[in-house]
């Protein structure tokens, strides 16, 4: 398992009496952080270097939740340079825990 902490530059924790929420967002940036939880096709990892270079840092690309340690849910926004100019979202991958 991949060390969250060490990766993940952004990064909320909620404790409770019963459990430990954390969540951990993934902008353009954090484009190694991102491919190594969830490898990207070519065409995801070349519009996320033209985000990076267009300064275009702001966008959330992927979302993990965590209960206690254990993934309750990840998601993950591929984007696409359309057109040779146009960066838009291509489509959205979830991941989702099974219930207990």
């Amino acid at each position: 398992m991949i060390n969250q902490r060490s990766i993940c530059p952004a990064e909320r924790s909620v404790r409770t009496a019963k459990a430990i929420h954390n969540d951990y967002t993934y902008r353009p940036s954090d484009k190694a952080a991102i491919n190594a939880l969830t490898p990207l096709s070519a065409g995801a990892s070349l519009a996320i270097d033209s985000m990076v270079s267009r300064n275009m840092l702001s966008p959330v690309l992927q979302q993990s939740q965590y209960l206690d340690n254990s993934l309750t849910q990840r998601s993950l926004t591929n984007y696409q340079v359309w057109d040779s100019h146009v960066i838009a979202p291509q489509n959205i991958q979830a991941q989702l825990a099974a219930t207990h």
